[in-house]
């Protein structure tokens, strides 16, 4: 257990390291940054208590053992940084609040004269036992909320994307999607552990903090891992030319059914003469400019009148457009990859997926297919 401990501190302290040593560092590098020092810290505490490496006062390792309450909202504000909702400065010391809180109970504890101590990681007083009794439920309660506002936030993410990019790839926060989801197993995982240890006995509480320790350098193998595969890991994405979808944003907008059905013929037409489907990076600010309408009926008139999102219109047409070029001879010289690809979408992997979604089948069995006939 002791060199899981010491490989998640060196893991977290090298991927802090790289960042770094970043070009043009972003605010959610910045707090990844630190993310990962306040992790690699929370690992040195653990070693510390559990294998006595180094002779520090117990004093300092209570209030070290506050850190785990600093780690939640870092690790939220990063996410809500990298999907670039962007971070209000006077408010985020209010995140600070339950490691303030927590503090103070301690120091108010030390000037009450209240012995307070450590047990296998947990801090204890025997003067003043409803502490122990009560504080762990900080523990609980902080990160399951950051956790779960984090979930939240990349959903919505992922849903703005789909009514205002054609392209998502290059967005996608799957990767990211997967990092939150595994903090929140990682917690229903280690969070039990620690309760049924310290409240029921039913396993000495030093083997649920190991287990806690694991977690957490899996966890940041799982986030190098990431890090390493995609570059957005780095990258502010803001989210841009959002509309949102609900129908008490379009209360007042004014427009009537027979508008937007004339904003869907003039949108069709121009899709069909123009082909603007063919620019991988085409917007719903694209596509709004061009028909000289606001972002905001065009948003409704998707939602509203042909209930469906900018992202599947757009590959609907890309699809067809692919369909009708593997269909005609002229383009037989070309791969499927080259077809799918001119015909506006980004990559291999895009292609496909949209392809078989839309039509059923794989860009290949298509071909096949249609070279039956």
């Amino acid at each position: 257990m002791k060199s899981i401990l010491v490989v998640g501190i060196a893991q977290a302290t090298f991927m802090a390291a790289l960042l770094v040593g970043k070009k043009g560092r972003s605010i959610a590098v910045i707090l990844l940054f630190f993310w990962l020092l306040v992790m690699a810290a929370i690992q040195f505490y653990y070693l510390c208590i559990f294998y006595s490496l180094i002779p520090i006062p117990e004093t300092v390792f209570v209030y070290w053992s506050v850190l785990p309450l600093l780690a939640s909202p870092l690790y939220f504000l990063y996410v809500k940084s990298i999907t670039g909702y962007g971070i209000n400065w006077k408010k985020a010391g209010l995140h600070l609040l339950p490691v303030g809180v927590l503090i103070a109970a301690l120091v108010w504890l030390e000037l009450a004269q209240h012995e307070i101590h450590l047990e296998s990681g947990f801090v204890m007083s025997h003067t003043a036992p409803w502490f122990g009794y009560y504080y762990g439920y900080l523990y609980a309660i902080v990160p399951i909320v950051y956790i779960t506002w984090s979930l939240i936030l990349v959903h919505r993410f992922k849903k703005h994307l789909l009514h205002n990019q054609s392209t998502i790839s290059p967005f996608e926060m799957k990767w990211l999607e997967i990092w939150v989801a595994a903090a929140l197993v990682s917690f229903l995982l280690s969070f039990p552990a620690v309760y049924l240890a310290a409240h029921y006995q039913l396993f000495e509480l030093s083997l649920s903090y190991k287990l806690v320790g694991l977690l957490n350098t899996i966890y940041i193998f799982a986030l190098s891992y990431f890090g390493f595969r995609k570059t957005s890991l780095f990258t502010d994405l803001a989210i841009r030319d959002t509309e949102t979808t609900n129908t008490k944003t379009y209360e007042k907008s004014g427009l009537a059914t027979y508008e937007m059905a004339r904003i869907a013929n003039k949108m069709t037409d121009h899709l069909k003469q123009q082909k603007p489907y063919l620019n991988p990076h085409l917007t719903l600010r694209d596509l709004s400019e061009a028909l000289d309408l606001s972002t905001h009926h065009l948003s409704q008139m998707l939602n509203q009148h042909l209930h469906i999102s900018f992202y599947k219109l757009i590959n609907q047409h890309r699809v067809n457009e692919a369909k009708e070029r593997i269909k005609s001879g002229n383009y037989a010289h070309q791969t499927l990859l080259s077809i799918g690809l001119d015909a506006g979408f980004n990559s291999k992997a895009t292609f496909n997926k949209a392809f078989k979604e839309i039509t059923g089948h794989t860009p290949v069995a298509f071909q096949k297919k249609n070279e039956r006939k």
